[in-house]
């Protein structure tokens, strides 16, 4: 465990500083750095905060597996035997899961990264059934001096009809229908370089006709807005998008300077429409459309207060509603929330009044077998603002020793 202890020290001393002045919205671009996935290196939680990565892990050495030949999951592990085949070029049932396991490597990847069929994101059908994508970036070295490797972004739309991710060959996002097989490329070319530099965050507007792609990013890239029919885009006023509500029609952004967070009202042409001081109550964390179909209803969760950058995470039993126009709080809803969830990754809205949250998996499910395996990923629920009751949407379980994990088709 000293060795654990050392290594994910060495790991946060070496990641890279932002220089966001205010606690509000570097939570918030962390979890870009997670693309709006939990990401986590194995262990019992440690947290390694200054990366912008929810980080605990086991650092045994490992090879680089073959792909096997025989797909199996058992016990509700996703990723125990082999690696599926492609998605197809046409028409595939809705998505529920994606994630990356790096053929369950464990050990430092940065010197010895993942390749191939090994580095390529995996999505889930409603059905269980499993594809690799085969076209898009997923695992890609960032620097070779860190232990953990860099990811290009996957994001499923809300109702699992589409996914948004990076194809490295024309350097450009694509939006795939599922329905018809479709691939809509998107306008603005974002090197590859860019990605290294400079990661980003997906996410759909609940009608899945928008695409907004967000940058974390010291010099502030500017966020673009994509039609996910056409590829059009149009650059936002920031470089941050925290929601679209259904149809985009407003896009709200966040910035902060001087320890002050501004939430920035635009119109999908990308034109600035007003500028909004946001409660120093609010905790702005996770990750996704927070904006509900209303188009000014922002959904928040319990974080650390400004200016703590460590501590105990604060129970997620509650849920703040914000209006966008005026930046203040409309109102606080009581969630039933399971005791042992950790730090949301994503927060959307699944209709009127209920509300998507991701946790990671329990703690305590994270003991490593004989194979220096751990269990880990993280778990859907759809919470009901109106009766503050809570279900399980789904959950990703994987064995392996790093992990990126996302959802979608959580909406009809």
């Amino acid at each position: 465990m000293t060795r654990l202890h050392d290594a994910l020290n060495e790991l946060a001393e070496r990641a890279p500083q932002t220089d966001l002045a205010g606690r509000v919205v570097a939570d918030a671009r962390d979890r870009a750095r997670r693309r709006n996935r939990t990401r986590l290196l194995a262990v019992p939680a440690v947290a390694a905060g200054v990366a912008a990565v929810a980080v605990a892990g086991s650092l045994a050495g490992g090879g680089e597996p073959k792909s096997r030949e025989v797909t199996s999951p058992t016990k509700n592990v996703l990723n125990t035997g082999a690696l599926p085949g492609p998605l197809p070029a046409g028409p595939v049932e809705p998505m529920k899961y994606a994630f990356l396991d790096f053929c369950r490597r464990v050990g430092d990847m940065s010197r010895n990264p993942p390749a191939g069929e090994c580095a390529q994101w995996r999505v889930v059908g409603r059905s269980g059934r499993q594809w690799r994508v085969a076209d898009g970036l997923g695992a890609h070295t960032v620097r070779t001096d860190t232990y953990m490797n860099g990811s290009a972004p996957l994001q499923i739309s809300d109702d699992g009809r589409q996914i948004a991710y990076y194809r490295q060959a024309d350097e450009r996002f694509v939006v795939r229908d599922l329905t018809s097989g479709q691939v809509a490329v998107v306008a603005q070319r974002v090197p590859v370089a860019d990605l290294h530099r400079t990661p980003a965050a997906l996410a759909f507007s609940g009608d899945g006709r928008r695409l907004a792609i967000s940058f974390h990013s010291a010099t502030a890239d500017r966020a673009l807005l994509a039609d996910t029919t056409t590829g059009k885009v149009h650059k936002l006023p920031g470089s941050w998008v925290v929601g679209l509500g259904r149809d985009a029609s407003t896009v709200t952004l966040a910035e902060s300077r001087k320890g002050r967070t501004t939430l920035l009202l635009a119109g999908p042409d990308g034109v600035l429409r007003e500028r909004v001081r946001l409660s120093p109550k609010v905790h702005l964390g996770g990750g996704g459309n927070m904006v509900a179909p209303d188009g000014h209803t922002l959904a928040t969760l319990p974080g650390l207060p400004p200016g703590v950058q460590d501590g105990p995470a604060p129970r997620l039993d509650r849920v703040m509603l914000v209006d966008v126009r005026t930046g203040k709080p409309v109102g606080t809803r009581k969630v039933q929330m399971p005791g042992n969830t950790w730090p949301a990754a994503r927060v959307g809205w699944a209709g009127r009044s209920t509300v998507f949250i991701s946790t990671a998996w329990p703690l305590d499910a994270t003991a490593p077998d004989a194979d220096h395996l751990f269990t880990m990923g993280e778990r859907g629920h759809l919470a009901d603002l109106e009766t503050g009751r809570v279900r399980v949407f789904g959950t990703i379980l994987l064995k392996g020793g790093q992990i990126e994990t996302g959802f979608g088709g959580f909406t009809p």
